[in-house]
């Protein structure tokens, strides 16, 4: 009967994971992940937290010195442009548009981003980014950090105020794509 469980467990842990990502765990303390669509993120575990779903798109939040997680999402979007994509995106939010930044030569990326009112009444920012891929784009949103005014900005433990920005930055210099 004990055989029987232990094959059941093993049988269960296979087919929870993923068969479409590899997942190596490397000896500075990051692991790196890799979709079959292209999307490899390295990250640490104490400040990331990143799961796959059955279609091999990534989902995870940044947990690290942040006053609420940062969530973000990697979808690879076949037969769609960045370009086209971003566009119809910021027109579908331009009542809330902060800014729309061109295309960028040097990382590849279009993005724009808007802020959107929080349940507590604080406000949220949304920032969405595209990069053509073979057949396709990448396209990362990274939702839900807080904004603050300067007055009310959150700190870190050492009083540093905290910039959702640089945060948003450690997310994207965490994740390379292939093309």
């Amino acid at each position: 009967m004990k055989k029987f469980l232990s094959l059941m467990v093993a049988l269960l842990v296979l087919a929870t994971v993923p068969a479409f990502a590899d997942t190596i765990e490397n000896n500075d303390g990051t692991v790196t992940l890799t979709t079959d669509n292209g999307v490899t993120l390295t990250y640490t575990k104490d400040e990331f937290e990143v799961t796959v779903d059955e279609n091999g798109d990534v989902a995870g939040s940044y947990t690290g010195e942040s006053p609420e997680p940062i969530h973000f999402t990697v979808a690879t979007l076949k037969d769609t442009d960045a370009e086209t994509y971003i566009n119809e995106q910021a027109a579908a939010h331009s009542a809330e548009v902060e800014k729309i930044a061109a295309f960028d030569e040097e990382n590849e990326w279009f993005s724009f981003s808007y802020d959107e009112a929080a349940a507590d009444g604080n406000t949220n920012t949304v920032t969405v980014y595209a990069r053509n891929c073979e057949g396709g784009c990448y396209v990362v949103t990274a939702y839900s950090y807080f904004t603050a005014d300067a007055a009310d900005a959150e700190t870190t433990d050492d009083g540093d105020a905290i910039d959702g920005s640089v945060e948003l930055t450690m997310i994207l210099d965490s994740m390379s794509f292939a093309k």
